[in-house]
């Protein structure tokens, strides 16, 4: 039998005399003497918060009637592209943890991907498939093999084909750079389109316009990233294991282009659609011990008897005051010893 808990009982009478606080304090409430001083509003977290709740509403007063209306619907396509898509990438940035790569690099690659590989991609689409609409096999050999492969050579050129020596994870940032910037170029014509679509159906379609083009602005852009993020990783891989460096680069690839064939081909299927999130989360979770399995591999199938080794940022120990909080990811290669 438990032990009974003593029980403290209050009276009235003393509850009574209990000496009363008073009013508070406004210095307590409102502390603007103590904000002054630590500049709250300063750090990176509330600068964000700034921009992201004023950017739009000071874009919002730039926006009337334009005598080029295509014109006036790219522009406010692009920011709002843009808008979530930076949104996305800070998200995605702080799970993933990348190294330190600057912002040359990413703004290259998300560059590139935009303003080459967007374009290109629509113009061999149109090649090949026309105007008739394509079934599964077509989305998935056609439509899924062009984008990503022109987003997985965005990186392929600018990062992988230079020789820097990255992560893994990293290279699948570059990914999800890459795929988001593809997803915000292809977003800002489809939303010409939907709109030119609105004015044959009529006032009657608002609600369809509406919904698909907030998709298209919001959401494919992210499943962009993930799957180029996926096939990136890959490259990542193989950066770092040369007697499996082909197979990993077109597994990567092929695993991207089937995912992205089937979302277009199943008409936008949100199983699709949450299996590869899914997958892509898997990856990121997984991502280290998947290297160290095949780092291990390569040192017993190496042919030169060396095998590269990728010592990671630690995932602990980042607060203040961590001796380990500013420590960098470095590159070695490591000499197998001979028996």
């Amino acid at each position: 039998m438990a032990a009974a808990h003593p029980r403290i009982v209050i009276t009235g009478d003393q509850l009574e005399g209990r000496p009363s606080l008073g009013p508070v304090p406004w210095g307590v409430v409102l502390p603007v003497r103590r904000w002054m001083r630590t500049r709250p509003w300063g750090s990176t977290w509330g600068i964000l918060l700034l921009i992201g709740a004023l950017a739009p509403l000071v874009f919002v007063g730039t926006v009337s009637s334009a005598a080029d209306p295509t014109a006036e619907l790219h522009r406010v396509s692009a920011f709002f592209g843009i808008y979530f898509a930076v949104g996305w990438l800070l998200i995605l940035r702080y799970v993933i943890r990348p190294e330190r790569v600057g912002w040359q690099l990413p703004a290259a690659v998300a560059a590139l991907t935009a303003l080459v590989g967007a374009p290109l991609a629509g113009a061999v689409e149109q090649g090949l498939l026309g105007n008739g609409t394509p079934g599964l096999a077509s989305f998935i050999v056609v439509v899924g093999l062009v984008e990503e492969a022109v987003k997985w050579g965005a990186v392929y050129l600018l990062v992988y084909r230079p020789g820097h020596q990255l992560t893994p994870l990293t290279y699948m940032y570059f990914g999800v750079i890459a795929g988001l910037a593809f997803g915000v170029a292809e977003a800002i014509n489809y939303s010409v389109l939907y709109a030119d679509s609105l004015d044959a159906i009529g006032i009657a379609g608002i609600g369809a316009y509406t919904a698909a083009a907030l998709v298209r602005l919001t959401v494919l852009p992210l499943l962009h990233a993930c799957m180029t993020g996926i096939s990136c990783f890959f490259l990542g891989l193989a950066r770092w294991q040369r007697s499996h460096r082909v197979p990993l680069m077109l597994f990567g690839l092929g695993l991207a282009v089937l995912l992205h064939g089937l979302y277009d081909g199943l008409h936008a299927s949100w199983v699709v659609a949450g299996a590869i999130v899914a997958l892509f989360i898997a990856y990121i979770a997984s991502g280290e011990s998947i290297e160290d399995e095949l780092r291990e591999l390569e040192a017993d199938t190496g042919p030169d008897g060396n095998r590269p080794l990728v010592i990671l940022r630690p995932r602990f120990g980042q607060g203040e005051g961590s001796a380990i909080a500013t420590a960098e990811p470095i590159s070695v290669r490591i000499r197998r010893r001979e028996d």
